[in-house]
């Protein structure tokens, strides 16, 4: 019997990287390349920042947006298919095929998950797996410092605000990952 292969948690704001509070989509696209490649691909949220466009965050708009996390991805080989519009039951099965899902959202709808009190913008968050009975996930929020199971209904809430903000649903998927067998 196999298990989905959790990666690594990585925390967003940290002392060694100034741009960290603007990093959330590319520390949760740092989770998602370590994801996709079992753990051979380690990069973090600093390492995806230099391989986009956006380096340096642009005052205006400081965040990355996700065809800036898929393009920086290829540069480490990895494919993340970007989705605009759509459905949250897509998201779903998307995750329920064994594909791990970086999200954008609205802060503010994840409520006491937000690990920063207060926060309300912007976000993004990796979506590892689905559970077998459909009524959580496995999120890994880059301002947290352990990944969380959430429920459905919650990060469907923070994908569907945001979405209602910028015309739809945004996110973008990895490839489908083996499970991974447990070492006796």
């Amino acid at each position: 019997m196999g298990f989905i292969y959790l990666p690594s948690q990585e925390r967003q704001i940290k002392p060694s990287d100034k741009y960290g509070r603007y990093n959330c989509g590319a520390v949760a696209t740092a989770v998602a390349i370590d994801r996709a490649t079992l753990g051979g691909v380690m990069v973090n949220g600093q390492d995806v920042r230099k391989a986009t466009n956006e380096p340096i965050p642009d005052p205006g708009s400081p965040g990355l947006n996700m065809a800036q996390l898929c393009n920086a991805a290829k540069k480490f080989h990895i494919d993340l298919t970007e989705v605009r519009g759509g459905t949250f039951v897509t998201l779903l099965t998307r995750l329920a095929e064994g594909r791990g899902v970086v999200l954008a959202g609205a802060g503010a709808a994840l409520g006491p998950n937000t690990c920063q009190p207060g926060f309300v913008g912007g976000h993004a968050l990796m979506v590892n797996n689905l559970s077998t009975d459909e009524t959580k996930v496995v999120v890994y929020n880059p301002l947290c410092p352990t990944r969380r199971y959430l429920a459905v209904d919650t990060v469907r809430k923070y994908a569907e605000a945001f979405g209602a903000q910028h015309g739809g649903l945004n996110w973008a998927y990895t490839r489908i990952t083996p499970n991974v067998t447990k070492l006796s």
